[in-house]
C-alpha cells in the first residue's frame, strides 16, 4: 500500500506565508504469518512545515524526516 498527502503554502493575513506546505509519502509492505498475523515494514518520508530560517542555523529542512518501522500485528 502507498500514500501520498501534501499541503499547500498557509495564508496568514492574506498574506502567503513562505515555506509552509508539507508532503508525506508513505509505504507499507505486509507479510501474512497466519490467518490473524501479519508482519509489517513501513516506509516514511515526511517534509515538514518549517520556517524560513529553519532551525536558526540556516537548516530550513530541520523537521524533515524518513522512518523506518517493522511490526506485528495480531487479530483475536
Amino acid at each position: 500500500k502507498a500514500g501520498y498527502s501534501a499541503t499547500t503554502k498557509a495564508k496568514f493575513g492574506g498574506e502567503t506565508q513562505a515555506e509552509s506546505s508539507s508532503r508525506a509519502i508513505t509505504a507499507r509492505a505486509l507479510y501474512v504469518l497466519d490467518p490473524s498475523a501479519v508482519l509489517y515494514f513501513d516506509v516514511r518520508n515526511y517534509d515538514m512545515m518549517t520556517p524560513a530560517d529553519g532551525d536558526g542555523k540556516g537548516n530550513a529542512d530541520a523537521n524533515d524526516q524518513t522512518r523506518f518501522l517493522m511490526g506485528v500485528e495480531y487479530y483475536f
